[in-house]
């Protein structure tokens, strides 16, 4: 979720369709506030929990919560996860499934937004995390990467062009409901997290029959983010959700049974519901990967409908 290219408080208004949005997780021994250090258990399945005594953060782009950092764990070479403390154990963000939060700091005297989409829903009380990519150069997440136990930043939303409402129901943009029986995510990077997101909300229901197909790519096999949650998943719901790999590194690292190279076609139409009106597919990752690569590939060669490609 992160895009080091948008420093503006609001979407840049090419929505839905073709509109883009940014992404960025995993399990070490984990710095902690008390300076202490704690395994990170699991991340969980469960989007749904008793709604009593939970308290939304997320009301709007004028009411911002300064959360501090509880914990930072490296979890790839380039990539942390990061634990926020809401105000109270009875805090939730109150996120829709499929939308993100907006992370503001000031950075050099320059207050500076960034969209971020946690990685666990709102069984997560009194905690935020999300999975943050370090970008050289990059003002954004450089900021992050020094942000130290305890310091804050401020979270407001939610913010995001897609909805997931359950049964294979969605809706862009807050347009007409529509119904998907197959979804796809095409993924780079850290764009993987709006894409667990919604994922885990699907397999977690076991009334919903939607079909989810996840199409990844990373620079490397260690830069994977959240490989032990998806292939856990996939194990777990064999006729639901079918991932896979792709690396665009030049050497194939041993025992690697995935793809090599850039996502391409024969990708897309193998491991990707085809063209229909009942399919869905979604995009987020690197802003080259999605306006330039995904995006042609996926409406001009495959022959997707531009009204069923959505970026997140």
């Amino acid at each position: 979720d992160d895009d080091d290219d948008d420093d503006d408080d609001d979407d840049d208004g090419r929505f839905a369709f073709v509109g883009r949005h940014m992404h960025d997780e995993g399990s070490h021994q984990t710095l902690t506030s008390d300076g202490g250090a704690q395994p990170l258990g699991e991340f969980s399945n469960s989007f749904r929990t008793d709604p009593s005594a939970r308290v939304s953060i997320l009301q709007g782009s004028q009411v911002r919560t300064k959360c501090a950092l509880l914990t930072k764990t490296k979890v790839a070479p380039t990539s942390y996860l990061m634990r926020f403390k809401l105000p109270s154990s009875q805090h939730i963000l109150g996120l829709p499934i499929g939308q993100h939060v907006m992370i503001s700091a000031v950075l050099n005297g320059e207050r500076v937004c960034t969209p971020y989409t946690p990685v666990k829903g709102d069984e997560a009380r009194g905690f935020m995390e999300l999975l943050v990519k370090i970008y050289k150069g990059g003002r954004k997440t450089t900021h992050l990467d020094s942000l130290q136990v305890g310091e804050t930043v401020e979270v407001w939303g939610p913010r995001g062009h897609l909805e997931y409402l359950h049964g294979g129901r969605y809706s862009v943009a807050k347009g007409p409901v529509r119904t998907a029986r197959r979804i796809g995510f095409v993924c780079g990077g850290t764009g993987i997290t709006p894409a667990i997101q919604v994922i885990k909300a699907i397999l977690a229901d076991e009334q919903d029959s939607t079909e989810c197909f996840l199409l990844f790519s990373n620079t490397a096999e260690e830069e994977v983010l959240l490989r032990a949650d998806i292939d856990k998943l996939a194990a777990n719901h064999p006729k639901r959700f079918k991932r896979w790999y792709t690396l665009t590194c030049k050497t194939r690292p041993p025992g690697w049974g995935f793809s090599m190279g850039r996502v391409n076609e024969w990708m897309m139409s193998m491991f990707l519901p085809p063209p229909g009106e009942e399919n869905l597919v979604t995009v987020c990752g690197p802003e080259g990967f999605v306006e330039q690569s995904c995006l042609p590939l996926l409406t001009d060669v495959i022959g997707h409908h531009e009204d069923n490609v959505v970026v997140f």
